[in-house]
């Protein structure tokens, strides 16, 4: 069974031939390879290639094709600093004060920053891949991109003392985000991933997530489904066990989970969405292959027959052990003889 015949069945709650596998490794296999971050980032032949190597490399079923965390805010007129070992960040906020607002406009993702070199990038890998794996293309969510103009200090402060201009800088990265989403769809991938980590309850609260993030972001989802036939997949780090009762309620096909949460909670909770998760990434840093055999028995031991991707919760770190991720693809190749 091809990759991408696995991961729409699975999408469908049918029978596959065995569990789909996604991990983000591509930052790690650029760095593997001697090729900067910053090349790697700003590159779209270097970026293709990385990417198509990765699944080879690994035999996963999905391609992730992403950037990192300041692409949207670059585009909006931040400035970003990069790093030849590590991801770029932005240094200060492009904002004080939400009602500088009114100096931004949403950036056109054809002709903005680095969003047309991920577009190309998108494109090419749809082409070359020619219809072997689930193609998913990532963009940050309102909460993150908020976060990245405004600075995630000030944004605290901003939701405390003033709900409403939160609520304002709120709708405009929203609608950074849709233009974004739509402007990618029509690349030809298969799936669009909206990564938002800054909206985790770790970070802004269970009742900020339910009072606030929620409400837009459910908003924002529909929008994005009237306007374009795609998959969708919500990707929040940390600890949203609290919340997974509101984010099943959002009209998308894919939630990832991180390590924190547990899965039979997961499962429980989004009955009709596929379940990514919950392996911890930091394991393919500094596990043992004992802890790494002991992760994947207990995966296997909580499961569910459908609806379910083995991956993790965020992105492989650029310091793995490639030992580590090796090993554990080859478990999952022979688990049943570890049970």
């Amino acid at each position: 069974m091809r990759s991408l015949a696995r991961v729409l069945g699975t999408l469908n709650f049918t029978d596959v031939d065995r569990t789909p596998v996604f991990f983000e490794h591509s930052g790690f296999v650029a760095r593997s390879a001697g090729i900067s971050i910053e090349k790697y980032l700003t590159d779209v032949d270097i970026l293709v290639a990385v990417n198509l190597e990765t699944v080879k490399k690994f035999r996963t079923d999905i391609i992730s094709v992403c950037l990192d965390s300041c692409v949207e805010a670059e585009a909006l007129g931040s400035k970003v600093v990069y790093s030849n070992t590590a991801y770029p960040n932005i240094p200060t906020p492009l904002i004080t004060d939400w009602h500088q607002l009114d100096r931004l406009t949403v950036p056109d993702p054809w002709s903005s920053g680095r969003m047309p070199l991920m577009l190309k990038a998108a494109r090419a890998v749809v082409e070359k891949d020619a219809g072997e794996h689930f193609i998913v293309g990532q963009v940050l969510g309102p909460v993150t991109i908020a976060s990245q103009i405004y600075g995630i200090e000030n944004l605290i402060y901003l939701i405390v003392d003033d709900p409403e201009g939160f609520m304002e800088l709120l709708k405009f990265s929203t609608q950074v985000t849709e233009l974004y989403c739509a402007a990618l769809r029509e690349t030809g991938i298969h799936a669009i991933m909206l990564h938002d980590p800054t909206a985790s309850p770790d970070v802004l609260s269970k009742s900020v997530f339910a009072d606030l993030i929620a409400p837009q972001l459910k908003g924002m989802i529909q929008r994005i489904r009237e306007q374009q036939e795609t998959y969708l997949w919500l990707q929040i780090i940390g600890n949203t066990s609290s919340v997974l009762p509101l984010i099943a309620d959002f009209n998308l096909e894919m939630v990832t989970i991180d390590s924190p949460v547990k899965l039979s909670d997961a499962f429980h909770c989004l009955e009709n969405k596929v379940v990514i998760g919950n392996i911890n990434p930091m394991l393919f840093r500094n596990a043992s292959f004992d802890q790494l055999s002991s992760t994947l028995k207990h995966i296997y031991e909580q499961q569910r027959k459908f609806g379910y991707v083995i991956g993790t919760g965020c992105e492989t770190p650029l310091d793995a052990c490639e030992k580590n991720i090796t090993y554990f693809l080859e478990l999952i190749g022979r688990i049943k003889c570890l049970c």
